[in-house]
Parts: structure tokens; sequence; C-alpha cells
């Protein structure tokens, strides 16, 4: 699936009010990185719960490290956008 409205600068969050990004355009982002040569370097780069980041304190009910997610927040609002891994490590 081609995202053509993602363009330099845009921030990644999803709560920016510059780029007002819905939920299901987060997601399809996320489905073609998962599809791609980016896969691996997606998985570096975002926290894991329970151990990295900004998700160091959540479990999320699972063993650390089975979320891998950016968080957002805006006042009043926040968000995570990301992935969950089966017990095999498979999204």
């Amino acid at each position: 699936r081609k995202l053509p409205w993602i363009e330099p600068g845009w921030d990644g969050s999803g709560l920016s009010r510059m780029n007002r990004v819905s939920a299901s355009e987060m997601v399809a982002v996320l489905e073609v990185l998962q599809r791609s040569p980016w896969r691996p370097f997606l998985a570096e780069c975002l926290p894991r719960s329970g151990i990295s980041g900004t998700l160091k304190g959540r479990s999320f009910g699972t063993e650390s490290g089975r979320v891998l997610a950016k968080t957002g927040t805006l006042s009043g609002a926040t968000s995570l956008s990301g992935v969950m891994n089966d017990r095999a490590g498979r999204p």
C-alpha cells in the first residue's frame, strides 16, 4: 500500500496537531513497515514493554518485551502505536 501523505518532517506520533494522523492511517504505516526490509530497524528502535524507554514501566499483562510501541501525548490524550509479538516473536 502506498502512503502518499507521509512527507519529510512527519513526527510519527500520530498525535501532532500538525499532521492529524488517524488511527487507521497509523495502522497502515505499521503494516507497511512490518512487511518491509525496515522491519528489523523498527523493532530495534521501538521501546519494549517492561524493558526500555517509555514502556519500561508497562507490562500490558504479557511477558516483558512482547509489546513494541511508540508513545504519544497531547493535552488530555495519550496513545500507543506499535506491534505486539506472540510468544514465538511473530507480530
